[in-house]
């Protein structure tokens, strides 16, 4: 399915929204990039209430106790508001079969149709989430069909931020791999806005957070599992079980886990790089940021889900979970990450990689359908043990499929 939220913007007569940032704390392009405009991203039924999701409100608190709500049939009250870091919740009670949500301040209204409450269709799912602008749409497919086939997903939602190379339709076409119960692209294309670094704040980049806290409220609210990774990120265990047994496990129903960079191969050759070419490490690489999984329906309800953890619950790594971040599978949007980048950099061969992702993203038939092969000399190849594994795999599909 594709789902396009029903967005409402500030007001005309009322204030923009003004960035969190010091002026002298703003780079060259900030004011372009950063979100002054939007209200709510989207407005949606959950449960008997109807929720916006939206950035913060910042200097709009108060300008808000002045704005009128309404439906269709007529006032209702001002909603109550949960302030969350880069992102705001407003909860409204409305009639059963209200229809519309009505904004309006002195000189002018917005409105917006309420979305139905997707949730019952992702009920029981483990499902992969992500944003993502103008990738590969065969690192998308990859993407998928690893978490598919290595950790149990059979549902994916993917927030597109305003891809200009391809429409949604054919996002929607990637992710719909075999082993795909529910796929849905959400057109998200809101301003990204300003990141920050090690010198400036992190304090402008709503539209991911928006996205999560959506995804957690009105579409994954009754998963099984809600996994955010990134196209780049490939999700793999070390014991035997699953991202989303070992978030099913923890206490507060969320996992936690790092991640470790990898590389193609500098010998390569051809033009695109797939994941299955990362199979190279840095040894003294620091770790790559947190990721996490969660079950939606057991955290905490003040809580909020970001990019890197979670606000309002304390747990440690899960030490079972950790991800290969394909440095490589990258449109380089924030910095360059080819591999002229690296020029010097000593590299050593995975052979965990090799086993795993060289056979687990092989063609349906057992034909490698991966257009280029990374240099790999004769004694750097898969150990026996992991190559009987992938044999047995491969005949147990076979026999499935004659049953």
């Amino acid at each position: 399915m594709v789902i396009h939220p029903s967005s409402i913007d500030i007001p005309a007569g009322s204030p923009r929204r003004e960035p969190p940032r010091p002026a002298h704390l703003r780079p060259l392009g900030y004011g372009e990039r950063f979100d002054a405009e939007t209200l709510y991203f989207d407005v949606f039924r959950e449960g008997s209430s109807v929720v916006a999701v939206g950035p913060p409100l910042l200097n709009l608190v108060e300008e808000s106790k002045s704005w009128r709500f309404a439906t269709e049939g007529g006032s209702i009250r001002r909603p109550s508001v949960v302030q969350l870091d880069r992102s705001h919740r407003s909860v409204f009670r409305t009639a059963p079969n209200s229809s519309t949500l009505v904004v309006s301040d002195q000189q002018s209204q917005q409105s917006a149709l309420i979305g139905p409450d997707l949730s019952s269709v992702f009920e029981g799912t483990r499902a992969l989430m992500t944003l993502q602008l103008d990738n590969d749409l065969e690192w998308v497919r990859d993407w998928v069909r690893w978490h598919v086939r290595a950790q149990g997903t059979d549902a994916v939602v993917v927030y597109d931020n305003g891809s200009t190379r391809y429409g949604l339709e054919d996002v929607l076409d990637a992710i719909s791999v075999e082993g795909i119960r529910v796929a849905a692209v959400v057109e998200w294309s809101f301003p990204y806005g300003p990141q920050g670094s090690d010198d400036l704040p992190w304090d402008s980049d709503f539209t991911q957070y928006g996205a999560i806290e959506h995804a957690r409220r009105r579409l994954l609210r009754r998963a099984a599992g809600m996994l955010s990774v990134d196209v780049d990120e490939l999700v793999y265990a070390v014991r035997n079980r699953t991202v989303y047994e070992c978030a099913a496990a923890s206490p507060q129903g969320f996992a936690l886990f790092s991640g470790i960079w990898s590389y193609a191969d500098p010998a390569s050759t051809g033009s695109q790089v797939r994941h299955a070419d990362c199979q190279w490490l840095r040894p003294d690489d620091a770790d790559s940021p947190m990721k996490w999984c969660a079950v939606p329906s057991r955290l905490p309800q003040r809580s909020q889900l970001v990019v890197h953890g979670a606000r309002g619950i304390t747990t440690p790594p899960t030490s079972p979970i950790s991800y290969w971040h394909m440095r490589p599978i990258s449109t380089h949007w924030k910095v360059d990450r080819s591999m002229s980048s690296l020029e010097g950099a000593a590299l050593v061969h995975s052979h965990l990689i090799e086993g795993q992702v060289g056979w687990f993203l092989l063609g349906s038939e057992g034909v490698d359908t991966h257009p280029i092969r990374p240099r790999t000399p004769p004694e750097r190849v898969a150990s026996f043990a992991t190559l009987l594994g992938w044999k047995l795999r491969r005949l147990a599909r076979r026999l499935l499929k004659r049953e």
